[in-house]
């Protein structure tokens, strides 16, 4: 059902719904038409059928030049291209040309309509993606101007969740990020007391609405939560569900495959880990879209590990061996080497080659492995322990 808005038409003047909503006097978010014609197009894109989501998204562009809505999820469809290869930087002006695209035709209905959610809800969600881009980049001055300027929209729709599902969505990510930032950076903490107070736990029961009864954002909203768990909170057995949940539905997607993969192998479901990994590994030399060096590097460590622990012959032990060294081969494109997987991959490699009597190469991956890992890594420890019990003669000058 469409939400009227405030403003009306002049006398004698008469909008057809398409006029209406490109004037913001009606809500696109909550058209069911649009919902519909988007519903294929939206999962083509989670599913990383790039071409087929453009070609939707210019579409409904053309049949709405005056709403943020489709340039907005063009900006997303590119975010989604970045996402498996954050060292590719080829699409970053193409994903800040549509945020700002974004802005500008949210402002303009603004300009027409003071008090339209709809907009303030674009606002917010364009000038938050960009300040989580400068964030990866680690330019925390834009990232804290954007996010501030995503506050003031914020506020603006905050507590309109009845209107649409769609506003709680940067709540939750406020509530949880804003605390979040302020325990864990301490060099951020002067930036954060610009900002109201949040809560992390309402951040996550909002987040956790939003996967209920959202359109637009609700596989946003999953993913979040998915990588909350899984990294800032460090609970492996609640993100796995839901890893598994968008890797199934989004079966094409490599970074919902990796933690798939992830999230089975801390919780030790070596089987279901081995399964996605080889189908990662598969699509990789497949050339699929957003395959790369670092979906490659996850699959080939996971199927080296899994390899490895039911190895009982020399063949199984080579066939581990030579995972673990495409691991460390993607690594190197993808520049991961300090990655805990790439030690780990070197330290396995190291362990495989001298049961397979291969005392030189042992050595030299054990090396590489201490070489590449800080002080706190597991795997770099036992390497060097390894290398103090198997190689002793050499004198070796640790940094650690």
């Amino acid at each position: 059902m469409l939400l009227a808005a405030w403003a009306r038409p002049a006398a004698g003047q008469s909008l057809t719904k398409q006029d209406s909503i490109n004037q913001g006097l009606q809500y696109l978010l909550e058209d069911r038409r649009t919902r519909y014609e988007t519903t294929d197009v939206i999962n083509a894109m989670y599913n990383f059928k790039y071409d087929q989501a453009d070609q939707e998204y210019r579409y409904l562009e053309a049949k709405y030049p005056g709403h943020p809505l489709p340039t907005f999820l063009r900006g997303l469809l590119v975010w989604w291209k970045m996402l498996p290869d954050p060292e590719n930087r080829s699409n970053d002006g193409e994903f800040l040309a549509h945020m700002a695209g974004t802005i500008s035709k949210a402002e303009q209905l603004l300009e027409r309509n003071e008090k339209n959610l709809e907009a303030a809800f674009f606002l917010a969600g364009a000038y938050g993606f960009r300040g989580r881009y400068h964030a990866e980049q680690k330019n925390w001055r834009k990232a804290a101007l954007d996010g501030k300027a995503a506050l003031k929209y914020l506020e603006m729709s905050h507590g309109q969740e009845q209107f649409s599902p769609e506003f709680l969505f940067g709540d939750g990510l406020f509530n949880y990020y804003r605390e979040y930032i302020s325990e864990n950076y301490v060099m951020l903490r002067p930036l954060m007391a610009f900002f109201p107070k949040g809560s992390k736990q309402l951040g996550l029961d909002q987040l956790k609405r939003v996967t209920q009864t959202a359109f637009y954002t609700r596989t946003e909203a999953q993913t979040y939560l998915m990588r909350i768990y899984a990294n800032e909170e460090g609970k492996a057995e609640l993100a796995y569900p839901l890893a598994e949940y968008l890797a199934n539905k989004f079966p094409d997607n490599s970074y919902y495959q990796r933690y798939h993969a992830r999230m089975a192998y801390v919780t030790g479901r070596n089987s279901d880990c081995r399964r996605v990994a080889q189908d990662m590994y598969i699509k990789y030399k497949a050339a699929m879209p957003g395959y790369t060096s670092e979906t490659m590097r996850n699959a080939a460590y996971f199927l080296g590990y899994t390899t490895w622990m039911r190895a009982s012959t020399d063949t199984a032990k080579r066939t581990a061996l030579r995972f673990f060294t495409e691991a460390v081969q993607a690594a190197e494109q993808a520049k991961a080497m300090e990655s805990g997987y790439t030690i780990s991959a070197m330290y396995f490699a190291g362990l495989a080659s001298h049961q397979l009597g291969d005392a030189p190469a042992a050595i030299a991956w054990m090396e590489r492995a201490v070489d590449n890992a800080d002080k706190d890594n597991y795997a770099g420890k036992d390497a060097r322990a390894w290398l103090e019990k198997n190689a002793p003669r050499k004198k070796r000058f640790w940094l650690f």
